[in-house]
């Protein structure tokens, strides 16, 4: 699932590109409770992101979304 993607994707910017994992921040809904995907949290990592790269010639950001809605109404038979 998308999850799995997000993690292989950091293995891999850390495997084979050399970024450091300290560089790296994943959040979802199983983290902790200041990494959960909540408008407060993305907008201070954000913050965070854009305040570390004053000084970098590289930014890289991913987003992904996968919204699972358990209620939803079902059809009726």
């Amino acid at each position: 699932g998308c999850v799995n993607d997000v993690f292989a994707m950091s293995n891999m910017l850390i495997d084979v590109y050399g970024y450091a994992k300290s560089n790296i921040t994943i959040m979802h809904d199983s983290a902790s409770p200041n990494l959960l995907p909540n408008r407060v949290n993305i907008l201070r990592e954000l913050t965070t992101i854009i305040a570390n790269s004053q000084n970098s010639s590289e930014l890289r950001q991913r987003c992904s979304f996968d919204e699972q809605n358990d209620s939803t109404p079902k059809q009726e038979s």
